[in-house]
């Protein structure tokens, strides 16, 4: 499902490894996991923090951010 265009946002929630995006070009909330996060060690999102991402399909056939980098934090 992904055409590889990346997509800019802003993490609105991320708590227990996972959270959501608001994605700047669709308007949608975005599903992410921690494991989709591209960084070292332990990877973790905040609140307000300006990121990357490509719009994928999850394991469960729903719509997920893949790829994510941090680009600004909150």
């Amino acid at each position: 499902m992904s055409n590889g265009k990346r997509h800019t946002g802003e993490v609105l929630s991320f708590e227990f490894g996972w959270g959501f995006i608001d994605d700047y070009d669709t308007k949608e909330s975005i599903f992410v996991h921690h494991s989709n996060i591209d960084a070292e060690g332990y990877r973790e999102l905040f609140p307000m923090d300006k990121v990357s991402f490509i719009v994928g399909e999850g394991s469960n056939g729903r719509k997920q951010a893949l790829n994510v980098l941090v680009l600004e934090e909150g």
